[in-house]
């Protein structure tokens, strides 16, 4: 009733022309703080952040969080780098009003520097021109995503892509964004949008829902002209690179997956980096509520970066949830450096370890394979549910029972089902064999079904003994 009440309050007829006048009013008189806004030189506006809104604790909280999630991935050999972009009232000091009450960006900035080392990429001498942040939005303009994006491919040690590489498109030329919304100051300056794009087959899904692509040209008339890139926030989004149409760049495809968590700083952002990686998911977790660390493995995450305005990152206060659950040991998590680093599909890497235990001759096929894909439900059936389950592997041996099977499931709750599955798949073998092979039926009585972490193995071999114990061996 209290947010109704202040809707209503807020769309009273005449509403915004009082509200610009009255912004005008007090600018003739010299004040430079209106409402959350301070009006700086230069036709900048600032946002009102002040010291008793960001408190130490919830500062150290945040970043405390984040130490034990880069820790986390750091053991599984899982890139982390930390950008924070300071906002324009840090970036052009110069521009603010003097007595202005703002918290101490600088010393925070300062503080994860020191506490992530290498790890945290500093933009604070990176965005130093106007041209880097909007007038009348709390964002950087893509110009300064740009300079962002080059300081953190330089952090990874990977060539970002020149200008020249881009089209830039000048999108919108009477822009005035959320800091304009919150004085309505008729004098406030119409500022120009530009997006950099170039030539790509990209598939962009949010929350399930499939997009038009890296921007939403819909939104460009809004009053938040800024939702143009990606359409705005979403809890969870997957850009995925189905092809190059640049052959020069063709060449050097990457097959790293990263995640980026995030707020909207990073919807201009990411267009820059869809030349260096086949994937990138991004989480909001003001709308995502799942376990980070269990998307982490669910999508294969080869490289993460959180990456927050200062702004956003001090009051925000579900980064703290991004520690949730690290405590939590994963036996052979997918997050292992592989041995294919560029297929992610890690059973496979299991399997030949186990296939050389056997010594037989055995074919093989594994997650994602076309033979994978028509042959599981034959094997197994249908009743496993596909959500459970994100890896596995075959070896088989065309004309007798052998047969190792592995799958790897997100939740070791749901391992129970995999060994249904794999006792009515030895069920089946055991009465198949019997009527015209009986030969083999040895095998399928040693026949074993064992787990370890995320792992379920089906074991159907002449040297079961050996491939369990090498099983377990590179599962340790």
């Amino acid at each position: 009733m209290e947010k109704l009440e202040t809707a209503l309050a807020d769309q009273f007829p005449g509403r915004n022309v009082l509200v610009s006048m009255n912004s005008l009013y007090l600018c003739a008189l010299g004040k430079r703080e209106i409402g959350d806004a301070y009006i700086g030189s230069d036709g900048y506006l600032f946002a009102k952040i002040t010291e008793d809104e960001v408190s130490p604790e919830a500062m150290n909280a945040r970043l405390e969080a984040l130490r034990a999630f880069a820790q986390m991935l750091s053991e599984e050999k899982v890139s982390f780098r930390l950008m924070l972009v300071p906002s324009a009232a840090f970036s052009l000091q110069e521009c603010v009003p003097q007595g202005a009450d703002l918290y101490p960006q600088g010393a925070y900035l300062s503080l994860a520097a020191e506490l992530f080392g290498e790890n945290f990429v500093d933009l604070r001498e990176v965005l130093t021109e106007s041209e880097h942040y909007y007038r009348t939005d709390h964002h950087y303009t893509t110009e300064g995503a740009y300079e962002a994006y080059k300081a953190y491919a330089k952090s990874l040690g990977i060539d970002a892509d020149k200008k020249r590489r881009f089209q830039e498109v000048t999108v919108r030329e009477d822009f005035r964004g959320t800091l304009y919304g919150k004085t309505l100051l008729p004098t406030a300056a119409k500022e120009t949008i530009t997006a950099f794009t170039r030539e790509q087959r990209l598939t962009v899904t949010a929350d399930g829902r499939e997009l038009p692509g890296l921007y939403d040209e819909t939104k460009v008339r809004d009053a938040d002209g800024y939702a143009y890139f990606l359409g705005g926030n979403y809890g969870e989004v997957q850009i995925v690179r189905e092809g190059d149409d640049d052959e020069e760049e063709e060449g050097t495809k990457q097959e790293r997956r990263l995640l980026i968590i995030k707020d909207s700083f990073a919807n201009c952002f990411v267009p820059f980096l869809t030349g260096a990686f086949a994937e990138i998911d991004l989480l909001d977790l003001r709308y995502y509520q799942g376990s980070v660390k269990e998307y982490l493995i669910r999508r294969r995450i080869t490289d993460v970066l959180v990456l927050y305005g200062m702004d956003g990152f001090a009051q925000d206060e579900n980064v703290e949830r991004i520690a949730f659950g690290l405590s939590e040991q994963i036996d052979n998590p997918l997050l292992t450096e592989p041995t294919n680093h560029g297929e992610g599909y890690f059973a496979k890497d299991l399997l030949e370890k186990m296939l050389a235990a056997a010594g037989e001759g055995y074919d093989q096929t594994s997650f994602g394979e076309e033979l994978y894909i028509e042959n599981f439900p034959n094997l197994y059936g249908t009743g496993l549910d596909p959500t459970i389950f994100s890896d596995g592997a075959i070896g088989f041996q065309n004309g007798n029972a052998g047969e190792i099977s592995i799958i790897y499931v997100y939740d070791k709750a749901n391992a129970s089902a995999v060994k249904q599955m794999f006792t009515r798949r030895l069920e089946r073998r055991t009465l198949e064999f019997s009527g015209y092979m009986p030969q083999e039926l040895p095998k399928l009585e040693d026949a074993r079904i064992v787990q370890s972490g995320h792992f379920v193995v089906l074991i159907i071999s002449e040297h079961a003994d050996e491939v369990e114990e090498a099983f377990f061996r590179w599962c340790k």
